[in-house]
């Protein structure tokens, strides 16, 4: 794994940039973090459990949710949200509720009277019902990793191990795409392939098949 120095000392090798002429290491990085996270959405998608945190609420924000941000821009969060994975309160682990089912009104989110052990996100904020601002709440999602611009050089890139071709070569197209001045094609080629590989390698940590699952809401197949 690489660290942060380290991949853009190869970015900028492979975009033929070595001195910085063409690219600040601000706007540099700045692709970089971009880039990563458009893969990770990719990688996320095709194994939801690649990156998992487990955050404990102590107290909700009233009347009962839990506030999806970061902690440091005010929110519950440690880790910046892609999709949550388990929601667990008291031993009890909740449940998506149907949208037909929550009310907004005047600002606030409501459920029908025999909403129970469920849960319903808006916008940023997480809330579970019966609304209860007290009791604790374990949140576990899959999560985008720190950010590239706010590493340390000396900090390792968020990234599966082994396949950091996928990511550097990717960077160094997309920089190699200003001003046209070079075909950025081979990186690709080459980016494209240690992608493939690696979405191949996290798909699954075990051998043998599983059972089939829906990842998704029934709602995006038409469902009421």
């Amino acid at each position: 794994m690489l660290t942060k120095a380290n991949a853009r000392s190869l970015i900028r090798e492979l975009a033929d940039d070595p001195n910085a002429k063409l690219w600040s290491n601000a706007n540099l990085d700045a692709l970089a973090s971009a880039t990563l996270d458009d893969l990770w959405a990719t990688i996320l998608s095709v194994a939801p459990w690649a990156t998992s945190q487990l955050d404990t609420i102590t107290t909700l924000a009233s009347p009962g949710y839990v506030d999806l941000r970061l902690t440091t821009g005010g929110g519950d969060l440690t880790q910046r949200l892609y999709r949550l994975q388990t929601i667990t309160r008291d031993d009890q682990s909740y449940g998506a509720i149907q949208p037909s089912s929550v009310t907004l009104q005047a600002g606030e989110v409501k459920a029908s009277d025999n909403a129970s052990y469920a849960f319903f996100v808006w916008a940023d904020r997480l809330y579970l019902f019966p609304l209860d601002t007290t009791t604790d709440v374990e949140v576990r999602y899959s999560y985008l990793p720190t950010p590239f611009t706010t590493l340390n050089e000396g900090d390792t890139v968020g990234w599966p191990d082994g396949f950091d071709a996928a990511y550097t070569h990717e960077v160094a197209a997309r920089a190699m795409l200003r001003g046209a001045r070079e075909d950025p094609a081979g990186l690709r080629a080459i980016a494209a392939e240690s992608f493939n590989r690696l979405l191949g390698a996290v798909s699954r940590q075990h051998l043998g098949p599983i059972t089939p699952i829906l990842m998704d809401s029934p709602l995006t197949w038409g469902s009421s």
